[in-house]
């Protein structure tokens, strides 16, 4: 049993267990008559630690804040909150996305997103009408401290629901993640490039849809979206209080 447990360890697979007939008797010394079998899926792997930025379940939900030719529309699949992002032929070729978390009048689209050396990747559960498409994720900053533009990409499989992983550690724009640096920008690209790096339009219109965004390799809970700063007085001067007869202006008829 020990040396069972050793090999399962951290490991997935079928546990099988079978009984030959007449392999055992009961206390009235009856043999089993048949043969037995019996299986159970295993799974020991340690689960990676995530953190959610965003679900589209949230309250109020999260959104995307399409661009260059793209469509947003807040959708569902099971039940569960999507994003479905529509992307014509008339689109730029770069057209795509900017998650939403925050409200209005703060900083960044999201909260600051906290990489660290031990968590560089995010994830996105994608869906796209055929398989091979590029994805790019591209994170920045917006406000104080703000991280320069740095991508990275992923293609899917199939035309279900996938969970794609891009690693900043590896960038596909030469840009360095700077952990020091606040990244609250977050916006997906579909179709990036197709073929080659001419970042080639759509040949028809297609529909994509995006749900759970997490950051790999962390577990905590997000901070808050900062107010923005303001510059103008909010409040109005005080008026002058200086009586009329004691004030001289280029218009009085004083001497």
């Amino acid at each position: 049993v020990s040396q069972s447990r050793y090999r399962l360890a951290n490991s997935t697979g079928t546990i099988n267990v079978g009984v030959a007939a007449n392999a055992f008797v009961d206390t009235a010394t009856n043999a089993n008559a048949a043969a037995a079998n019996a299986s159970q899926a295993y799974d020991t792997t340690t689960p990676t630690p995530t953190t959610t930025i965003a679900t589209f379940d949230e309250t109020p939900p999260a959104t995307l804040i399409a661009f260059e030719g793209t469509a947003f529309s807040a959708s569902s699949d099971n039940g569960s909150g999507v994003a479905q992002l529509d992307k014509p032929t008339s689109a730029q070729p770069w057209g795509g996305a900017t998650f939403q978390t925050c409200p209005a009048n703060t900083v960044g689209n999201t909260p600051a997103i906290p990489f660290s050396n031990a968590a560089k990747k995010l994830s996105l559960k994608v869906k796209a009408p055929r398989a091979g498409v590029v994805f790019t994720i591209k994170a920045e900053g917006s406000g104080a401290n703000a991280g320069t533009a740095i991508t990275a990409q992923a293609s899917n499989t199939g035309t279900g629901w996938e969970t794609l992983t891009f690693d900043f550690a590896q960038p596909t724009n030469n840009a360095v993640l700077d952990i020091s640096k606040v990244y609250n920008v977050i916006s997906v690209f579909p179709n990036w490039s197709e073929t080659d790096t001419t970042h080639p339009a759509e040949t028809q219109n297609r529909t994509y849809y995006f749900d759970d965004l997490k950051l790999v390799g962390l577990s905590t809970t997000l901070g808050s979206c900062p107010a923005q700063p303001t510059s103008a007085p909010t409040t109005a001067p005080t008026a002058p209080i200086a009586a009329p007869s004691t004030v001289i202006s280029i218009y009085s008829n004083l001497s």
